[in-house]
Protein backbone atom coordinates (compact mmCIF):
# COMPACT_ATOMS: atom_id res chain seq x y z
CA UNK A 1 0.00 0.00 0.00
CA UNK A 2 2.25 2.80 1.02
CA UNK A 3 5.50 1.18 -0.53
CA UNK A 4 4.79 3.16 -3.54
CA UNK A 5 5.50 3.40 -7.31
CA UNK A 6 9.43 3.78 -8.25
CA UNK A 7 10.29 0.69 -6.13
CA UNK A 8 12.35 -1.72 -7.50
CA UNK A 9 13.14 -5.28 -5.64
CA UNK A 10 17.26 -4.80 -3.98
CA UNK A 11 18.13 -7.53 -6.53
CA UNK A 12 17.06 -5.43 -9.18
CA UNK A 13 19.17 -2.44 -8.82
CA UNK A 14 22.36 -1.58 -8.93
CA UNK A 15 24.37 -1.75 -5.97
CA UNK A 16 25.16 2.16 -6.01
CA UNK A 17 21.47 2.41 -5.36
CA UNK A 18 20.45 1.62 -1.60
CA UNK A 19 18.18 -1.18 -1.15
CA UNK A 20 15.77 -2.58 1.46
CA UNK A 21 19.10 -3.40 3.76
CA UNK A 22 19.97 0.45 4.05
CA UNK A 23 19.64 2.20 7.23
CA UNK A 24 17.67 4.72 6.37
CA UNK A 25 15.32 2.71 3.77
CA UNK A 26 14.27 0.48 7.20
CA UNK A 27 13.61 3.40 9.04
CA UNK A 28 11.29 4.06 6.19
CA UNK A 29 9.80 0.98 6.33
CA UNK A 30 9.59 1.17 9.83
CA UNK A 31 7.09 4.43 9.07
CA UNK A 32 5.37 2.11 6.80
CA UNK A 33 4.54 0.35 9.33
CA UNK A 34 3.59 2.25 12.21
CA UNK A 35 0.95 3.96 9.14
CA UNK A 36 -0.38 0.84 8.51
CA UNK A 37 -1.26 0.39 12.45
CA UNK A 38 -3.37 3.84 12.32
CA UNK A 39 -0.48 5.69 13.84
CA UNK A 40 -0.73 8.22 11.44
CA UNK A 41 1.38 11.60 13.36
CA UNK A 42 4.20 8.59 14.19
CA UNK A 43 4.89 7.77 10.77
CA UNK A 44 4.48 10.94 9.36
CA UNK A 45 6.92 12.32 12.49
CA UNK A 46 9.38 9.42 11.17
CA UNK A 47 8.92 9.93 7.28
CA UNK A 48 10.06 13.56 8.03
CA UNK A 49 13.45 12.64 8.90
CA UNK A 50 13.46 9.71 6.67
CA UNK A 51 13.19 12.66 3.55
CA UNK A 52 15.42 14.79 5.24
CA UNK A 53 18.31 12.34 4.85
CA UNK A 54 17.44 10.98 1.49
CA UNK A 55 17.84 14.47 0.37
CA UNK A 56 21.18 14.75 1.01
CA UNK A 57 22.25 12.00 -1.32
CA UNK A 58 19.24 11.97 -3.97
CA UNK A 59 20.32 10.25 -6.14
CA UNK A 60 21.14 7.45 -4.48
CA UNK A 61 17.63 6.93 -3.03
CA UNK A 62 16.23 8.09 -6.26
CA UNK A 63 14.14 4.85 -6.43
CA UNK A 64 12.77 5.77 -2.63
CA UNK A 65 11.86 9.63 -2.55
CA UNK A 66 8.33 8.71 -4.43
CA UNK A 67 7.24 6.89 -2.09
CA UNK A 68 8.70 8.41 0.99
CA UNK A 69 6.65 11.46 -0.38
CA UNK A 70 3.40 9.96 -1.22
CA UNK A 71 3.31 8.52 1.97
CA UNK A 72 4.27 11.24 3.68
CA UNK A 73 1.15 12.72 1.76
CA UNK A 74 -1.05 9.49 2.84
CA UNK A 75 -0.52 10.10 6.39
CA UNK A 76 -1.36 14.41 6.57
CA UNK A 77 -4.52 13.02 4.62
CA UNK A 78 -5.57 10.58 7.47
CA UNK A 79 -4.66 13.49 10.00
CA UNK A 80 -6.62 15.58 8.31
CA UNK A 81 -3.93 18.13 7.10
CA UNK A 82 -5.49 18.28 3.74
CA UNK A 83 -3.41 21.47 2.58
CA UNK A 84 -0.27 19.55 3.35
CA UNK A 85 -1.24 16.40 1.80
CA UNK A 86 -2.09 18.00 -1.58
CA UNK A 87 1.74 19.61 -1.37
CA UNK A 88 3.22 16.27 -1.02
CA UNK A 89 0.74 14.78 -3.91
CA UNK A 90 1.38 17.45 -5.77
CA UNK A 91 5.42 16.72 -5.69
CA UNK A 92 4.44 13.03 -6.47
CA UNK A 93 2.21 14.14 -9.53
CA UNK A 94 5.94 16.40 -10.95
CA UNK A 95 7.75 13.23 -10.12
CA UNK A 96 5.97 10.71 -11.44
CA UNK A 97 4.78 13.17 -15.23
CA UNK A 98 8.72 13.67 -15.32
CA UNK A 99 8.72 9.20 -15.39
CA UNK A 100 5.73 9.45 -18.02
CA UNK A 101 4.14 7.09 -16.23
CA UNK A 102 0.60 7.53 -17.25
CA UNK A 103 -1.28 5.32 -14.62
CA UNK A 104 0.36 6.35 -11.00
CA UNK A 105 -0.29 9.89 -13.15
CA UNK A 106 -3.98 8.89 -12.55
CA UNK A 107 -3.72 7.57 -9.20
CA UNK A 108 -1.97 10.84 -7.85
CA UNK A 109 -4.34 13.07 -9.58
CA UNK A 110 -7.23 11.22 -7.39
CA UNK A 111 -5.43 11.37 -5.01
CA UNK A 112 -5.33 15.26 -5.43
CA UNK A 113 -8.91 15.30 -5.84
CA UNK A 114 -10.27 13.43 -2.68
CA UNK A 115 -7.95 15.44 -0.43
CA UNK A 116 -8.75 18.42 -2.30
CA UNK A 117 -12.69 17.41 -1.76
CA UNK A 118 -12.49 17.43 1.82
CA UNK A 119 -10.90 20.58 1.66
CA UNK A 120 -13.44 22.44 0.50
CA UNK A 121 -12.01 23.03 -2.97
CA UNK A 122 -14.37 21.82 -4.87
CA UNK A 123 -13.50 23.13 -8.14
CA UNK A 124 -9.80 21.93 -7.63
CA UNK A 125 -11.12 18.45 -6.69
CA UNK A 126 -13.50 18.25 -9.98
CA UNK A 127 -10.28 19.51 -12.45
CA UNK A 128 -8.14 16.80 -10.59
CA UNK A 129 -10.77 14.18 -11.31
CA UNK A 130 -11.27 14.95 -14.34
CA UNK A 131 -7.97 14.49 -14.99
CA UNK A 132 -7.61 11.20 -13.25
CA UNK A 133 -10.54 10.01 -15.13
CA UNK A 134 -9.37 10.78 -18.54
CA UNK A 135 -6.46 8.95 -18.21
CA UNK A 136 -8.37 5.88 -16.97
CA UNK A 137 -10.21 5.63 -19.66
CA UNK A 138 -7.92 5.79 -21.92
CA UNK A 139 -5.94 2.87 -20.73
CA UNK A 140 -9.48 1.32 -19.71
CA UNK A 141 -8.85 0.93 -15.95
CA UNK A 142 -12.45 0.07 -15.36
CA UNK A 143 -12.35 -0.22 -11.78
CA UNK A 144 -10.82 3.26 -11.48
CA UNK A 145 -13.11 4.77 -13.75
CA UNK A 146 -15.78 3.52 -11.10
CA UNK A 147 -14.08 5.32 -8.53
CA UNK A 148 -13.56 8.05 -10.56
CA UNK A 149 -17.05 8.66 -11.34
CA UNK A 150 -18.66 7.82 -7.77
CA UNK A 151 -15.90 11.13 -6.37
CA UNK A 152 -17.00 13.20 -9.04
CA UNK A 153 -20.58 12.84 -8.41
CA UNK A 154 -20.16 13.77 -4.33
CA UNK A 155 -17.95 16.53 -6.05
CA UNK A 156 -20.34 18.16 -8.61
CA UNK A 157 -22.93 17.38 -5.66
CA UNK A 158 -21.20 20.82 -3.75
CA UNK A 159 -20.45 22.39 -6.93
CA UNK A 160 -23.97 22.35 -8.40
CA UNK A 161 -27.21 24.83 -7.77
CA UNK A 162 -30.17 23.90 -5.89
CA UNK A 163 -32.41 22.17 -7.97
CA UNK A 164 -29.66 20.54 -10.66
CA UNK A 165 -28.92 17.28 -11.16
CA UNK A 166 -25.37 17.36 -13.01
CA UNK A 167 -24.27 14.74 -9.96
CA UNK A 168 -26.73 12.03 -10.90
CA UNK A 169 -25.24 11.80 -14.46
CA UNK A 170 -21.65 10.77 -12.55
CA UNK A 171 -23.51 8.21 -10.12
CA UNK A 172 -25.06 6.80 -13.04
CA UNK A 173 -22.01 6.83 -15.01
CA UNK A 174 -20.46 4.66 -12.01
CA UNK A 175 -23.41 2.60 -11.69
CA UNK A 176 -23.43 1.54 -15.62
CA UNK A 177 -19.67 0.92 -15.26
CA UNK A 178 -20.14 -1.59 -12.35
CA UNK A 179 -20.21 -5.38 -14.53
CA UNK A 180 -16.81 -4.01 -16.56
CA UNK A 181 -15.29 -2.95 -13.67
CA UNK A 182 -16.27 -5.93 -11.34
CA UNK A 183 -17.06 -8.63 -13.84
CA UNK A 184 -18.57 -11.70 -11.53
CA UNK A 185 -17.71 -9.88 -8.50
CA UNK A 186 -21.34 -9.48 -7.50
CA UNK A 187 -20.21 -8.94 -3.39
CA UNK A 188 -18.35 -5.61 -5.28
CA UNK A 189 -20.91 -4.52 -7.32
CA UNK A 190 -23.09 -4.50 -4.51
CA UNK A 191 -20.75 -2.47 -2.24
CA UNK A 192 -20.29 -0.03 -4.89
CA UNK A 193 -24.16 0.20 -5.73
CA UNK A 194 -24.57 1.27 -1.62
CA UNK A 195 -22.12 3.65 -1.88
CA UNK A 196 -23.57 5.21 -4.71
CA UNK A 197 -27.20 5.14 -2.91
CA UNK A 198 -25.54 6.64 0.09
CA UNK A 199 -23.99 8.88 -1.53
CA UNK A 200 -27.28 10.23 -3.76
CA UNK A 201 -29.26 10.11 -0.94
CA UNK A 202 -27.17 12.11 1.15
CA UNK A 203 -26.48 9.06 4.03
CA UNK A 204 -22.33 9.29 3.05
CA UNK A 205 -20.64 6.51 5.05
CA UNK A 206 -17.18 6.72 3.32
CA UNK A 207 -13.96 6.57 5.50
CA UNK A 208 -11.31 9.38 4.07
CA UNK A 209 -8.98 7.49 1.88
CA UNK A 210 -7.01 8.27 -0.89
CA UNK A 211 -6.19 5.77 -3.99
CA UNK A 212 -3.38 3.72 -2.35
CA UNK A 213 -2.03 1.13 -5.44
CA UNK A 214 0.77 1.85 -7.07
CA UNK A 215 2.92 -0.15 -9.62
CA UNK A 216 6.76 0.13 -9.30
CA UNK A 217 8.65 0.44 -12.65
CA UNK A 218 9.16 -2.39 -14.66
CA UNK A 219 13.31 -3.80 -15.37
CA UNK A 220 12.97 -2.86 -19.28
CA UNK A 221 14.40 -0.37 -21.28
CA UNK A 222 11.75 2.06 -21.09
CA UNK A 223 11.99 1.97 -16.74
CA UNK A 224 16.32 2.61 -17.08
CA UNK A 225 14.74 5.82 -19.39
CA UNK A 226 12.48 6.37 -16.94
CA UNK A 227 15.63 5.62 -13.95
CA UNK A 228 17.66 8.64 -15.79
CA UNK A 229 14.23 11.31 -16.14
CA UNK A 230 14.09 10.82 -12.92
CA UNK A 231 18.24 11.46 -12.00
CA UNK A 232 17.91 14.30 -14.11
CA UNK A 233 15.38 16.19 -12.91
CA UNK A 234 16.29 15.13 -8.95
CA UNK A 235 17.89 18.40 -8.01
CA UNK A 236 15.41 20.70 -9.65
CA UNK A 237 12.20 18.48 -7.98
CA UNK A 238 14.49 18.32 -4.57
CA UNK A 239 13.67 22.62 -3.36
CA UNK A 240 9.95 21.79 -3.67
CA UNK A 241 9.68 18.80 -1.13
CA UNK A 242 11.44 20.71 1.93
CA UNK A 243 9.04 23.61 0.96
Amino acid sequence: RLNGFGYVDAEEKPKKYANDSNPTVQQFLKAEGLASAEKYQQASELLAEVREFMERTPRKFDNWLPAVINSSGFCAYKLKQYAKAIDFFRISLRRIQAIGDAEIEADIFQNLAEASFHAGKYSDAKRYGERSRRINYRRNRHERIVENSYWLGRITNELEKPGSNASERWYEMALKGLEKAFPGQKGAQNEWRLRIENAKNGRVKDEDRVAEKFRSLDKTKEGEVQQRKVLDLLQYLQQDVTE
